[in-house]
C-alpha cells in the first residue's frame, strides 16, 4: 500500500518490513473490531473523508464532554468542530517502535492485545494474553503538548478525522494508520517512516468556529 505523498528521490526500502508489521496491526484492528467491537480497545473508527480508500483511524473515548455544563455558554460548545475551525488541543504521543516491541516480547500481536482492560483509560494500554495490561511509553518530547492556533484540516489526515468527532471536553486515545499520519516520509527523528501513531488527545476548546454555527 502506497503512502499518500510518495517521494521517488528516497530509498525507502530499509522500512519495509516495518511497513508491512504496521499494516498488519492495523488489519487486526479491523478484524478484531469486526468480531468483537464490544471488548475491542479502539471501539470507534472514522473512515477519513480526505483518503476514503484508506483504512479508517481507530478511537476510544476516555470521557465525553458534559454538555449539559456548556449549552449556555457563549458560543455554544455542543457542537463538534468543521474541518476549517480553530482549536486548543492537549496531546502526548506514544512510541510505536516501544509499544511493538514489548508486544513482540509477548509473542506478537493477536486479538487479545486489542482487549480492553478496563480502568486504565487515562493511559495507553493493551491486555495482554493473560489480561496483565502493558503500558506503551511516551516519546519524552511529546509529552503533554498544548496547541492552539490549528485547524482539522491543517493537521495529519487522521487528527483532523477524529477532531471532527469530538466535543469541546472529549478526551480520546487513538491510532492513526501511518497513510493517514506521516506516511512514507515520517517526521524528524522522532517519528519512523510507515509509523502508525498511537495518541491521547483532548479538544480544549473551539476558538473560532470557522463555519456557520446555525447550520450545525
Amino acid at each position: 500500500m502506497l503512502a499518500c505523498n510518495d517521494d521517488d528521490s528516497v530509498d525507502y526500502t530499509e522500512y519495509y518490513g516495518w511497513r508491512d508489521e504496521n499494516n498488519a496491526v492495523t488489519e487486526l484492528f479491523l478484524s478484531a473490531q469486526s468480531t468483537d467491537s464490544a471488548m475491542t480497545y479502539f471501539n470507534q473508527r472514522v473512515q477519513s473523508l480526505k483518503e476514503p480508500q484508506y483504512y479508517p483511524s481507530f478511537y476510544h473515548f476516555v470521557h465525553r464532554a458534559n454538555l449539559d455544563s456548556l449549552r449556555n455558554l457563549n458560543p455554544r460548545k455542543d457542537y463538534r468542530p468543521y474541518s476549517t475551525s480553530t482549536l486548543s488541543v492537549h496531546y502526548t504521543l506514544y512510541q510505536t517502535d516501544s509499544l511493538y516491541a514489548k508486544v513482540r516480547r509477548q509473542g506478537g500481536w493477536t486479538k487479545e492485545y486489542l482487549r480492553n482492560p478496563g480502568g486504565l483509560l487515562d493511559s495507553l494500554f493493551f491486555a495482554c494474553a493473560d489480561r496483565s495490561p502493558l503500558k506503551a511509553d511516551t516519546i519524552e518530547s511529546y509529552q503533554v503538548k498544548y496547541y492552539t492556533g490549528f485547524t482539522p484540516n491543517g493537521v495529519i489526515t487522521g487528527w483532523g478525522d477524529i477532531l471532527q468527532q469530538m466535543y469541546i471536553g472529549d478526551h480520546v486515545v487513538c491510532m492513526i494508520p501511518w497513510y493517514l499520519a506521516y506516511g512514507q516520509q515520517g517526521s524528524g527523528s522522532s517519528i519512523n517512516p510507515y509509523s502508525n501513531l498511537f495518541f491521547q488527545i483532548e479538544l480544549c476548546d473551539i476558538t473560532s468556529w470557522g463555519g456557520n454555527v446555525a447550520n450545525k
